[in-house]
């Protein structure tokens, strides 16, 4: 829910930069794997406590989780979404 709320207020952020990945030929698949390996990240510095670190790493994942999604609505549809 908070995401779809900051995913509106940031989309005149996210079509611009997914515009510029797709032409790049960056695929939303890319994003999302990278995102998931950011959030493992995150987690990783929580357990060892470098909350800053963690909290850094969580916010990155979020905005690229509004950029794959921004990124999929904006190209074709592929065999995983």
């Amino acid at each position: 829910m908070l995401d779809k709320k900051a995913n509106e207020i940031l989309k005149n952020i996210l079509i611009p930069i997914s515009r510029i990945l797709l032409k790049l030929n960056v695929k939303p698949d890319h994003i999302t794997f990278f995102g998931l390996f950011v959030g493992f990240c995150s987690f990783v510095f929580l357990s060892f406590g470098m909350t800053n670190i963690a909290l850094i790493l969580f916010l990155i994942n979020r905005i690229l989780d509004g950029i794959d999604g921004t990124m999929a609505r904006l190209s074709k549809k592929t065999d995983l979404g």
